[in-house]
């Protein structure tokens, strides 16, 4: 809005006006003019307005100066819930539509004893515990990483269980962009000795053990690889308990009842 539109703005709205009982002034402080009486907040789902708005800083009344929305983004850049913040001005309306675009809670991951929502660009967003019993139940079936923890002590704990936790992560967006897993895994288990076990909600699926590290296969091979094994399995009717893929161009079966080798 340019200066010459605001001042005719400004104005038009300080003058007079005669009632029935003679001439009254009508008084206007120029400053309300400059200011969003209206914050609406969309696309929000966790967070509520007002925690947003709270978080923000921002109140009703708050004049377009005090509005720096280019540091209101760098400043919350790095929230957990908040992967993307948009402002729009509408001073005609004297309108700031803040518009949020939450982080999406993808998997769960066992850290420091304690369960975590991960987003999916594979970020920790907040402590499953730490969340109202009422909003919690919404993330109950999500799948859970576990065995990222290193158990060496010492500073280093923390910097190794780090890594071991981004490659997990890193893993799983590389097979799920080649594909479904044949069920829903109810957990992801990384494995100091190697390999990565999917364990299904469902007792009739198998367990699945893939590679911890992809050298001579890749996310596709592996899933053609089981997806042969389980309709071979399928067509002679048989039950599997376990399949490791560990190894290269061959799979270790263990069929329901039986033991998986070591």
């Amino acid at each position: 809005m340019s200066a010459l539109v605001l001042f005719a703005v400004v104005v038009s709205v300080l003058v007079a006006r005669n009632d029935a009982f003679g001439r009254t002034d009508t008084v206007v402080h120029v400053a309300e003019l400059f200011q969003f009486n209206r914050l609406q907040v969309v696309g929000n789902r966790t967070l509520t307005d007002d925690e947003v708005i709270g978080l923000l800083g921002l109140r009703d009344g708050i004049s377009w100066w005090e509005v720096d929305t280019t540091h209101l983004k760098q400043l919350f850049e790095r929230h957990p819930w908040i992967e993307r913040l948009d402002f729009h001005k509408r001073y005609l309306e004297q309108a700031l539509i803040i518009e949020v675009e939450e982080a999406i809670p993808w998997l769960a991951v066992e850290w420091n004893s304690k369960p975590w929502l991960v987003s999916r660009s594979g970020e920790l967003i907040q402590a499953l515990e730490s969340i109202p019993t009422d909003k919690r139940a919404q993330y109950a079936d999500l799948p859970m990483i576990k065995g990222v923890a290193a158990h060496i002590g010492g500073p280093e704990n923390a910097s190794l269980s780090n890594l071991r936790f981004r490659y997990v992560v890193e893993l799983l967006k590389s097979f799920e962009v080649s594909g479904e897993f044949p069920f829903t895994v109810r957990s992801f288990t990384l494995h100091s000795g190697g390999g990565l076990t999917l364990s299904p909600i469902s007792t009739n699926a198998p367990e699945i053990v893939l590679p911890s590290e992809l050298v001579d296969t890749t996310p596709v091979e592996l899933f053609r690889a089981l997806r042969l094994i389980l309709e071979d399995a399928a067509a002679r009717s048989e039950a599997l308990a376990r399949i490791d893929l560990r190894f290269v161009n061959q799979a270790i079966v263990t069929p329901r009842g039986k033991s998986a080798p070591k």
